[in-house]
Protein backbone atom coordinates (compact mmCIF):
# COMPACT_ATOMS: atom_id res chain seq x y z
CA UNK A 1 0.00 0.00 0.00
CA UNK A 2 0.96 3.83 -1.17
CA UNK A 3 2.21 6.22 1.49
CA UNK A 4 0.46 9.53 1.37
CA UNK A 5 3.03 12.30 2.80
CA UNK A 6 2.02 15.59 3.01
CA UNK A 7 4.65 18.89 3.86
CA UNK A 8 4.54 22.66 3.09
CA UNK A 9 4.65 23.55 -0.35
CA UNK A 10 8.10 25.47 -0.07
CA UNK A 11 10.17 25.74 3.27
CA UNK A 12 13.27 27.70 3.62
CA UNK A 13 15.62 26.15 6.66
CA UNK A 14 18.44 27.98 8.43
CA UNK A 15 20.08 31.43 9.43
CA UNK A 16 18.25 33.88 7.16
CA UNK A 17 15.84 31.58 6.18
CA UNK A 18 13.15 34.71 6.93
CA UNK A 19 15.02 37.43 4.44
CA UNK A 20 15.12 34.42 1.44
CA UNK A 21 11.78 33.57 1.93
CA UNK A 22 10.56 37.87 1.76
CA UNK A 23 10.04 37.65 -1.78
CA UNK A 24 7.49 34.70 -2.05
CA UNK A 25 5.95 35.86 1.27
CA UNK A 26 5.14 39.18 -0.80
CA UNK A 27 3.55 37.23 -3.31
CA UNK A 28 0.74 35.59 -0.96
CA UNK A 29 -1.51 38.30 -1.02
CA UNK A 30 -1.85 41.88 -0.98
CA UNK A 31 -2.93 42.04 2.59
CA UNK A 32 -1.18 39.66 5.18
CA UNK A 33 -2.88 39.41 8.70
CA UNK A 34 -0.13 38.47 10.82
CA UNK A 35 -0.97 36.07 14.16
CA UNK A 36 2.15 37.41 16.23
CA UNK A 37 2.74 36.07 19.81
CA UNK A 38 4.36 37.98 22.47
CA UNK A 39 7.69 37.59 22.35
CA UNK A 40 7.67 38.90 18.06
CA UNK A 41 5.80 41.79 18.90
CA UNK A 42 8.24 42.81 21.82
CA UNK A 43 11.32 42.39 20.38
CA UNK A 44 9.84 43.70 16.98
CA UNK A 45 10.21 40.69 15.21
CA UNK A 46 6.73 41.66 13.70
CA UNK A 47 7.27 44.88 12.78
CA UNK A 48 10.21 44.56 10.95
CA UNK A 49 8.29 41.89 8.88
CA UNK A 50 5.89 44.11 8.08
CA UNK A 51 8.36 46.90 7.01
CA UNK A 52 9.43 44.37 5.05
CA UNK A 53 6.16 43.04 3.43
CA UNK A 54 5.58 46.27 2.37
CA UNK A 55 8.83 46.96 0.29
CA UNK A 56 7.08 43.76 -1.60
CA UNK A 57 3.83 45.82 -1.65
CA UNK A 58 2.22 44.10 0.69
CA UNK A 59 0.24 45.78 3.63
CA UNK A 60 -0.03 43.78 6.40
CA UNK A 61 -2.03 43.75 9.72
CA UNK A 62 -0.69 42.51 13.06
CA UNK A 63 -3.40 40.51 15.43
CA UNK A 64 -2.08 39.99 18.88
CA UNK A 65 -5.56 38.09 20.41
CA UNK A 66 -3.55 34.76 20.67
CA UNK A 67 -1.97 34.78 24.20
CA UNK A 68 -1.26 31.59 25.65
CA UNK A 69 -2.62 28.10 23.88
CA UNK A 70 -5.39 29.07 21.37
CA UNK A 71 -8.96 28.52 22.19
CA UNK A 72 -12.30 29.02 19.82
CA UNK A 73 -13.10 32.25 21.34
CA UNK A 74 -9.62 33.24 19.95
CA UNK A 75 -9.93 31.75 16.27
CA UNK A 76 -13.24 33.77 16.57
CA UNK A 77 -11.50 37.37 17.41
CA UNK A 78 -8.47 36.66 14.68
CA UNK A 79 -11.04 36.03 11.92
CA UNK A 80 -13.49 38.82 12.64
CA UNK A 81 -10.33 40.66 12.33
CA UNK A 82 -8.91 39.43 8.95
CA UNK A 83 -12.64 40.18 7.84
CA UNK A 84 -13.02 43.44 9.33
CA UNK A 85 -9.18 44.05 7.70
CA UNK A 86 -9.81 42.80 4.32
CA UNK A 87 -7.26 40.68 4.47
CA UNK A 88 -6.68 37.93 1.94
CA UNK A 89 -3.74 35.54 3.42
CA UNK A 90 -2.11 34.45 6.58
CA UNK A 91 0.82 34.50 8.51
CA UNK A 92 1.48 32.81 11.50
CA UNK A 93 4.70 34.16 13.77
CA UNK A 94 5.20 32.62 17.03
CA UNK A 95 5.26 29.48 18.92
CA UNK A 96 3.01 26.48 18.15
CA UNK A 97 0.08 28.64 19.77
CA UNK A 98 0.02 31.61 17.13
CA UNK A 99 1.08 28.77 13.95
CA UNK A 100 -2.18 26.35 14.87
CA UNK A 101 -4.21 30.12 15.70
CA UNK A 102 -3.33 31.18 12.19
CA UNK A 103 -4.35 27.29 10.31
CA UNK A 104 -7.93 27.37 12.58
CA UNK A 105 -8.00 31.61 11.50
CA UNK A 106 -8.28 30.38 7.82
CA UNK A 107 -10.70 27.76 8.56
CA UNK A 108 -12.72 30.08 10.45
CA UNK A 109 -13.32 32.82 7.35
CA UNK A 110 -13.69 29.83 4.55
CA UNK A 111 -15.88 27.48 6.63
CA UNK A 112 -19.10 28.37 8.11
CA UNK A 113 -19.84 25.28 10.01
CA UNK A 114 -19.33 25.81 14.25
CA UNK A 115 -16.31 25.18 15.73
CA UNK A 116 -17.57 21.84 17.52
CA UNK A 117 -18.38 20.44 13.43
CA UNK A 118 -14.76 20.74 12.32
CA UNK A 119 -13.24 17.60 14.09
CA UNK A 120 -16.12 15.50 12.69
CA UNK A 121 -14.04 14.94 9.36
CA UNK A 122 -10.96 15.91 8.01
CA UNK A 123 -11.26 19.55 6.86
CA UNK A 124 -11.79 20.32 3.25
CA UNK A 125 -12.12 23.78 2.13
CA UNK A 126 -9.74 25.66 0.58
CA UNK A 127 -7.70 27.76 3.19
CA UNK A 128 -6.21 31.55 2.61
CA UNK A 129 -2.60 31.69 1.43
CA UNK A 130 -0.84 30.73 4.36
CA UNK A 131 2.60 30.87 5.81
CA UNK A 132 3.90 30.05 9.25
CA UNK A 133 7.36 31.16 10.80
CA UNK A 134 8.01 29.23 13.67
CA UNK A 135 9.79 31.81 16.85
CA UNK A 136 10.35 28.77 19.10
CA UNK A 137 11.77 25.14 18.15
CA UNK A 138 9.45 22.83 18.89
CA UNK A 139 5.63 22.42 18.16
CA UNK A 140 6.69 21.97 14.53
CA UNK A 141 3.13 23.09 13.22
CA UNK A 142 4.98 25.04 10.55
CA UNK A 143 5.21 21.62 9.33
CA UNK A 144 2.02 19.83 10.14
CA UNK A 145 -1.44 19.67 8.55
CA UNK A 146 -2.53 20.13 12.43
CA UNK A 147 -4.25 22.61 14.74
CA UNK A 148 -4.65 22.03 18.22
CA UNK A 149 -7.58 24.46 19.33
CA UNK A 150 -9.55 24.16 22.61
CA UNK A 151 -13.00 24.11 22.91
CA UNK A 152 -13.72 26.27 25.96
CA UNK A 153 -17.48 25.17 26.40
CA UNK A 154 -15.94 21.88 27.20
CA UNK A 155 -12.86 22.39 28.57
CA UNK A 156 -11.35 19.89 26.13
CA UNK A 157 -8.72 20.26 23.70
CA UNK A 158 -9.60 19.47 19.75
CA UNK A 159 -7.43 18.75 16.81
CA UNK A 160 -8.38 19.89 13.86
CA UNK A 161 -6.82 18.20 10.33
CA UNK A 162 -6.94 18.20 6.69
CA UNK A 163 -4.45 18.90 3.50
CA UNK A 164 -5.88 22.36 3.20
CA UNK A 165 -3.95 23.21 6.88
CA UNK A 166 -0.32 22.60 5.74
CA UNK A 167 1.13 26.12 4.62
CA UNK A 168 2.02 26.85 1.83
CA UNK A 169 5.39 28.64 3.15
CA UNK A 170 7.31 27.47 6.14
CA UNK A 171 10.43 29.68 7.14
CA UNK A 172 12.16 27.94 10.17
CA UNK A 173 15.06 30.97 10.67
CA UNK A 174 16.93 29.38 14.26
CA UNK A 175 17.66 33.28 14.40
CA UNK A 176 14.34 33.79 15.64
CA UNK A 177 14.78 31.53 18.41
CA UNK A 178 18.18 33.14 19.93
CA UNK A 179 15.87 35.75 22.12
CA UNK A 180 13.76 32.27 24.06
CA UNK A 181 14.36 31.97 27.43
CA UNK A 182 16.04 28.87 28.77
CA UNK A 183 12.30 27.64 30.27
CA UNK A 184 10.90 28.06 26.84
CA UNK A 185 13.72 26.84 25.22
CA UNK A 186 13.84 23.69 27.45
CA UNK A 187 10.27 22.60 26.91
CA UNK A 188 9.60 23.64 23.34
CA UNK A 189 12.78 21.27 22.62
CA UNK A 190 11.11 18.40 24.85
CA UNK A 191 7.97 18.62 22.90
CA UNK A 192 10.15 18.34 19.28
CA UNK A 193 11.56 15.45 20.99
CA UNK A 194 8.23 13.83 21.91
CA UNK A 195 6.95 14.56 18.41
CA UNK A 196 9.86 12.84 16.64
CA UNK A 197 9.53 9.79 19.44
CA UNK A 198 5.95 9.62 19.18
CA UNK A 199 6.30 9.48 15.46
CA UNK A 200 8.66 6.57 15.08
CA UNK A 201 6.79 4.91 17.64
CA UNK A 202 3.63 4.90 16.41
CA UNK A 203 1.50 2.47 14.35
CA UNK A 204 1.17 4.56 11.76
CA UNK A 205 5.19 5.60 11.08
CA UNK A 206 6.88 4.24 7.50
CA UNK A 207 9.73 4.66 6.10
CA UNK A 208 9.41 8.42 5.11
CA UNK A 209 8.41 9.39 8.48
CA UNK A 210 10.87 7.14 10.56
CA UNK A 211 13.88 8.97 8.45
CA UNK A 212 12.61 12.36 9.97
CA UNK A 213 12.19 11.24 13.54
CA UNK A 214 15.26 8.79 13.23
CA UNK A 215 17.31 12.69 12.38
CA UNK A 216 15.90 14.52 14.53
CA UNK A 217 16.32 12.33 17.79
CA UNK A 218 19.92 12.68 17.80
CA UNK A 219 20.14 16.00 16.62
CA UNK A 220 17.60 16.75 19.84
CA UNK A 221 19.62 15.18 22.81
CA UNK A 222 23.08 16.77 21.27
CA UNK A 223 21.75 20.63 20.86
CA UNK A 224 18.69 21.00 23.29
CA UNK A 225 21.25 21.40 26.42
CA UNK A 226 23.84 23.53 24.58
CA UNK A 227 21.00 25.77 23.86
CA UNK A 228 19.30 25.74 27.20
CA UNK A 229 22.65 26.95 28.83
CA UNK A 230 23.56 29.04 26.52
CA UNK A 231 20.62 31.10 24.19
CA UNK A 232 23.29 32.41 22.44
CA UNK A 233 24.57 29.29 20.90
CA UNK A 234 23.86 29.82 17.23
CA UNK A 235 25.28 26.38 16.30
CA UNK A 236 22.43 24.38 18.62
CA UNK A 237 20.04 27.33 18.04
CA UNK A 238 20.30 26.25 14.19
CA UNK A 239 20.48 22.56 14.79
CA UNK A 240 17.27 22.26 17.26
CA UNK A 241 15.14 24.32 14.94
CA UNK A 242 16.00 22.02 12.12
CA UNK A 243 15.52 18.90 14.29
CA UNK A 244 11.87 20.47 15.34
CA UNK A 245 10.93 21.04 11.58
CA UNK A 246 12.05 17.15 11.15
CA UNK A 247 10.36 15.94 13.99
CA UNK A 248 6.87 18.13 12.52
CA UNK A 249 7.02 16.71 9.30
CA UNK A 250 7.52 12.83 10.82
CA UNK A 251 4.58 13.41 13.31
CA UNK A 252 2.64 15.16 10.54
CA UNK A 253 2.77 11.89 8.31
CA UNK A 254 2.55 9.67 11.25
CA UNK A 255 0.78 10.89 14.42
CA UNK A 256 1.58 11.13 17.93
CA UNK A 257 0.64 8.51 20.51
CA UNK A 258 -0.16 8.36 24.62
CA UNK A 259 2.18 11.54 25.60
CA UNK A 260 0.21 14.15 23.50
CA UNK A 261 -2.72 12.01 24.13
CA UNK A 262 -2.91 12.53 27.61
CA UNK A 263 -0.86 16.35 28.04
CA UNK A 264 -3.87 18.03 25.92
CA UNK A 265 -5.99 17.47 28.91
CA UNK A 266 -3.62 18.15 31.65
CA UNK A 267 -2.59 21.19 29.91
CA UNK A 268 -6.34 22.59 29.50
CA UNK A 269 -7.25 21.37 33.15
CA UNK A 270 -4.27 23.23 34.83
CA UNK A 271 -2.95 25.83 32.21
CA UNK A 272 -0.02 24.40 31.57
CA UNK A 273 1.73 25.43 28.52
CA UNK A 274 1.68 22.10 26.22
CA UNK A 275 5.51 21.51 25.70
CA UNK A 276 5.67 21.69 29.60
CA UNK A 277 2.55 19.61 30.09
CA UNK A 278 4.54 16.79 28.11
CA UNK A 279 7.77 16.95 29.67
CA UNK A 280 5.67 16.37 33.15
CA UNK A 281 4.41 13.25 32.14
CA UNK A 282 6.87 12.04 29.18
CA UNK A 283 9.24 9.47 31.35
CA UNK A 284 6.00 7.74 32.63
CA UNK A 285 4.49 7.09 29.32
CA UNK A 286 7.54 6.38 27.84
CA UNK A 287 8.22 3.62 30.37
CA UNK A 288 4.60 2.28 29.41
CA UNK A 289 5.10 2.36 25.69
CA UNK A 290 8.20 0.90 25.19
CA UNK A 291 6.84 -2.81 26.21
CA UNK A 292 5.09 -2.36 22.69
CA UNK A 293 7.74 -1.35 20.59
CA UNK A 294 10.98 -3.10 22.00
CA UNK A 295 13.01 -3.04 18.88
CA UNK A 296 11.60 0.88 17.76
CA UNK A 297 13.09 1.70 21.22
CA UNK A 298 15.76 0.16 21.74
CA UNK A 299 16.85 1.52 18.15
CA UNK A 300 16.60 5.12 19.59
CA UNK A 301 18.71 4.28 22.63
CA UNK A 302 21.65 3.47 19.58
CA UNK A 303 20.98 6.52 17.65
CA UNK A 304 21.72 9.17 20.69
CA UNK A 305 24.53 7.13 22.14
CA UNK A 306 22.45 5.38 25.42
CA UNK A 307 23.35 1.83 24.58
CA UNK A 308 25.49 -0.09 22.16
CA UNK A 309 25.46 -2.79 19.61
CA UNK A 310 26.33 -5.38 22.58
CA UNK A 311 23.20 -4.32 24.36
CA UNK A 312 20.16 -6.50 23.71
CA UNK A 313 17.06 -5.05 23.06
CA UNK A 314 15.83 -4.74 25.93
CA UNK A 315 18.55 -3.02 27.66
CA UNK A 316 18.70 -0.88 25.00
CA UNK A 317 15.31 0.19 24.83
CA UNK A 318 15.12 0.88 28.85
CA UNK A 319 18.72 2.88 28.23
CA UNK A 320 17.23 5.07 26.05
CA UNK A 321 14.04 6.00 28.29
CA UNK A 322 16.46 6.38 31.43
CA UNK A 323 17.94 8.94 28.78
CA UNK A 324 15.12 10.93 28.26
CA UNK A 325 14.69 11.06 32.28
CA UNK A 326 18.33 12.54 32.37
CA UNK A 327 17.25 14.98 29.70
CA UNK A 328 14.52 15.87 31.20
CA UNK A 329 16.74 16.61 34.51
CA UNK A 330 19.27 18.41 32.53
CA UNK A 331 16.38 21.02 31.62
CA UNK A 332 15.11 20.82 35.04
CA UNK A 333 11.80 20.02 34.39
CA UNK A 334 9.87 20.95 37.21
CA UNK A 335 7.53 18.79 39.61
CA UNK A 336 3.96 19.51 39.15
CA UNK A 337 3.30 20.68 42.24
CA UNK A 338 6.51 22.93 42.04
CA UNK A 339 3.97 24.44 38.88
CA UNK A 340 1.36 25.32 41.49
CA UNK A 341 -0.90 22.09 40.80
CA UNK A 342 -2.69 21.51 44.04
CA UNK A 343 -2.63 17.36 44.66
CA UNK A 344 -6.10 17.36 45.54
CA UNK A 345 -7.58 19.30 42.35
CA UNK A 346 -5.23 16.96 40.20
CA UNK A 347 -6.43 13.76 41.62
CA UNK A 348 -9.81 14.28 41.14
CA UNK A 349 -9.28 15.81 37.82
CA UNK A 350 -7.20 12.67 36.59
CA UNK A 351 -10.98 10.57 35.65
CA UNK A 352 -11.99 13.51 33.97
CA UNK A 353 -8.04 13.73 31.92
CA UNK A 354 -8.18 9.80 30.96
CA UNK A 355 -11.81 9.64 29.08
CA UNK A 356 -10.49 12.95 27.05
CA UNK A 357 -7.24 11.30 26.73
CA UNK A 358 -9.19 8.25 25.32
CA UNK A 359 -11.22 10.10 23.65
CA UNK A 360 -8.61 12.09 21.77
CA UNK A 361 -7.58 9.20 19.54
CA UNK A 362 -3.82 9.49 20.08
CA UNK A 363 -3.25 6.70 22.71
CA UNK A 364 -4.67 4.28 20.21
CA UNK A 365 -1.49 4.84 17.96
CA UNK A 366 0.57 3.12 20.77
CA UNK A 367 2.21 0.22 20.09
CA UNK A 368 0.89 -0.98 23.42
CA UNK A 369 -2.92 -1.64 24.37
CA UNK A 370 -3.68 1.08 26.43
CA UNK A 371 -6.87 1.55 28.70
CA UNK A 372 -8.60 3.99 30.62
CA UNK A 373 -7.53 2.88 33.61
CA UNK A 374 -3.65 2.24 32.45
CA UNK A 375 -3.77 6.08 31.97
CA UNK A 376 -5.29 6.94 35.43
CA UNK A 377 -2.67 5.23 36.74
CA UNK A 378 0.29 6.50 34.60
CA UNK A 379 -1.33 10.40 35.66
CA UNK A 380 -1.22 8.91 39.16
CA UNK A 381 2.59 7.53 39.32
CA UNK A 382 3.61 11.42 36.92
CA UNK A 383 2.62 12.85 40.46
Amino acid sequence: MADRIQCPGISYVGEGALAAALPELGQLGTNALIIAGGSAIHSRTAARLQTKLRAENTRSVVFAGVSGEPTDAMIAAGSAAYRAQGCDCLIGLGGGSQLDAAKAIGVAVTDDRPFADWTAAPITSRLPSLALIPTTAGSGSEATPIAVITDTAAAVKRVVRGPSLVPAIAVVDPMLTISLPPAPTAYTGLDALTHAIESYTSRQAFAETDMYALAAVPKIFANLPRAYRDGNDRAARTELARAAHWAGLSFGNASVTLVHGMSRPLGTMFGLPHGLANALILPECLDFAADGAIERFATLGRVVGAATTTDDDERAARHFVTAVKSLCQVCETPSLAACGVERGKYFAAIEKMARDAKASGSPANTRRSISVADMKDLYARSW
